[in-house]
């Protein structure tokens, strides 16, 4: 009887695996890079300012929905520039509930992603979005 799990095929095996997720982390965060890009381009066309300042003026503003200014949050994690980190430390309180409707008030969980994001240094979308 053969072996079917042998050191060639599990080095093989092993090599896909990683492959794969490797290919998917790539693919995921160019989309990500994308839709960020094509956020910024839509909302540099609207306010004549670059896309961090734009994001900045209206996530405190009170003229956009919750969910829309949640949005403008994630984004600007996905930015990373450092610009953004006084507003988000200002409406970040720290109080995380379990349940949290993003429709009906500035998402505390994303406000803690987003600074999280700006302030560590291997935020792989940021540097997708600069290339």
């Amino acid at each position: 009887m053969k072996k079917i799990l042998t050191k060639k095929n599990l080095l093989i095996f092993t090599f896909l695996s990683l492959f794969s997720i490797f290919l998917f982390f790539f693919i995921s965060s160019y989309y990500i890079a994308q839709t960020v890009k094509s956020d910024c381009r839509l909302i540099t066309a609207q306010t004549k300012l670059n896309c961090v300042s734009a994001l900045i003026s209206r996530v405190d503003n009170d003229q956009f929905d919750y969910q829309t200014r949640n949005h403008y949050i994630w984004l600007l994690g996905q930015l990373g520039d450092e610009k953004a980190l006084i507003i988000l430390k200002d409406l970040y309180t720290g109080n995380i509930p379990k349940k949290e409707p993003i429709d009906q008030g500035l998402s505390q969980h994303e406000l803690k992603k987003a600074i999280n994001l700006i302030e560590k240094q291997n935020n792989l979308v940021k540097k997708i979005w600069n290339y």
